[in-house]
């Protein structure tokens, strides 16, 4: 953990935000304070104003210290079961209603859940126009993410073979270009409020377990507000998110909820 009192962490905090645009205050301080000690500790720092100025000194470590301050964690298809719920049961009900379907990927890493989410589509309601807006605040994985030439064998590990066939280019870890067409990338902060709006499927996994419970709440309202009415937002299994229902979000399935059609908000 880092040395120095409350006030030092929230100095800290507020200079990240200003040189890198994270606010560490939205995330919980227990995790972000162990993974910024051990940044630390790779450094050979051991106060905060010490690593400060390391991090003024040297635009390449500031850049790496963002990068690490994120998580990019990410695969095909995390978590099967969910996405095979997504797919036999949450799509087909949304493609019933709309024939091309907008999808907001919140949180995206470096882009396969968004690459997921266009393949699902691609599949179950070919040469369609959809649309699937991801967005991250790390700009670097976003590049990584638009270049889609970086994937590992144990990114696509749960891509079943069939698909892998149908919709990655031969010999190659790269989606075809019908899959990436519909997908495009945006630089954002998740509490700077929604993107655009009247999404069907909103899909924000593994994200908010990291806020404070203020944060979180914001987060869920920003989700919430990108939504239709009747549309869907997909959560990490993990992520037990009780004040869910009570913004409006009805329960459906592990990780699914749907968003009432007729909801007054407070």
């Amino acid at each position: 953990m880092p040395q120095g009192g409350a006030d030092d962490w929230e100095g800290f905090a507020r200079a990240v935000r200003t040189r890198v645009g994270i606010d560490l205050s939205s995330y919980r301080p227990v995790q972000m304070q162990r993974r910024v000690g051990g940044l630390m500790a790779r450094a050979r720092v051991q106060r905060l104003s010490d690593y400060l100025t390391a991090l003024d000194g040297d635009p390449e470590h500031l850049t790496r210290f963002r990068d690490a301050l994120t998580v990019n964690v990410s695969e095909f298809f995390r978590s099967p079961d969910r996405f095979e719920e997504l797919g036999q049961v949450i799509l087909p009900k949304l493609l019933a209603e709309r024939p091309a379907l907008r999808v907001w990927s919140a949180g995206c890493s470096y882009g396969p859940e968004a690459y997921s989410l266009a393949l699902l589509l691609a599949e179950l309601a070919p040469h369609q126009r959809h649309d699937v807006l991801a967005t991250d605040i790390d700009e670097c994985a976003l590049e990584q993410a638009q270049a889609a030439n970086t994937f590992t064998e144990r990114d696509l590990r749960n891509v079943p073979a069939h698909l892998r066939h149908r919709h990655f280019q031969p010999g190659r870890r790269t989606p075809r270009p019908s899959v990436r067409s519909l997908v495009r990338f945006q630089q954002r902060d998740l509490l700077d409020g929604a993107p655009e709006v009247d999404f069907d499927l909103v899909v924000c996994r593994n994200v908010l377990m990291y806020f404070t419970p203020a944060a979180k709440k914001r987060a869920v309202k920003v989700l919430y507000d990108a939504m239709r009415p009747g549309g869907y937002l997909f959560t990490g299994s993990g992520e037990a998110l009780a004040e869910l229902p009570a913004a409006g979000l009805t329960p459906v399935a592990v990780g699914f909820y749907r968003k009432e059609e007729k909801h007054a908000r407070s």
